[in-house]
């Protein structure tokens, strides 16, 4: 590894390149080989407090209608969505972190080769800020409630539509604002502008199930219940 960094370095350049192939496969294969049992650790941390968050939400939901029934924890949609969910964020902070790791420490071998370098850099450059924990954890509480009301109106039977309503707010995305008053049946998606301008399908706010990431991080929008009986008409 040493040997292909001289070679690197002595390429008169001003930045620092990449990190190479075989550095990046030697640092995941020798330093973050225990990447799957983080992973796994992630999981169940997300997967309970999401659990939790949909509960509330959802109970929440069903009574707040005039309806005569108790939310049910063990839907099987409800659950489906949860795990892929919750394991997808997974895999994604762990990947994100990984990469830190690789950089952090290629940056540091590039510069000196010293092991208190890399420690150094791992201790002040590492991936996983305040900032950036805070935001992953609004994000996936906020869509776990929002997946939680979802299903309680699924099932309380006398949900038939529903209507996307952006925050308006200065930072609130151009495709969000766009959609504002988008009218849907319940069972079907809303069809939202992400970063790119491409529309893609939400069944609520936060759905991240066939939607970027751009799309849903620290969205504030959420939708209005239309029930039976109400005036409705479907607008995409």
């Amino acid at each position: 590894m040493l040997v292909d960094i001289r070679s690197l370095k002595s390429v008169k350049r001003e930045d620092v390149p990449d990190p190479s192939d075989a550095f990046r496969y030697w640092v995941l294969t020798n330093i973050l080989s225990d990447s799957y049992e983080q992973i796994s650790s992630w999981n169940k941390e997300i997967y309970g407090y999401m659990e939790e968050a949909m509960i509330l939400a959802g109970s929440r939901s069903l009574a707040s209608l005039d309806v005569d029934i108790q939310f049910n924890p063990r839907d099987s949609l409800m659950l489906r969505w949860l795990q892929n969910r919750s394991f997808r964020e997974a895999q994604l902070i762990q990947g994100v972190t990984d990469e830190y790791v690789i950089n952090s420490l290629w940056n540091a071998v590039y510069e000196d080769y010293s092991i208190p370098a890399a420690v150094q850099y791992l201790q002040t450059d590492f991936g996983f800020s305040e900032g950036r924990a805070e935001r992953i954890a609004r994000t996936e509480i906020v869509s776990a409630s929002r997946s939680g009301q979802y299903h309680g109106d699924q099932q309380s039977g006398i949900v038939i539509g529903k209507e996307w309503r952006s925050a308006q707010q200065e930072r609130t995305r151009p495709g969000h604002r766009e959609a504002n008053g988008q009218k849907v049946a319940f069972d079907k998606p809303f069809y939202v502008k992400n970063a790119k301008g491409n529309p893609e399908p939400l069944q609520f706010p936060g759905d991240s199930s066939q939607a970027s990431a751009d799309n849903t991080i620290n969205c504030r929008c959420w939708y209005k219940r239309i029930l039976e009986g109400e005036d409705f008409e479907e607008t995409n």
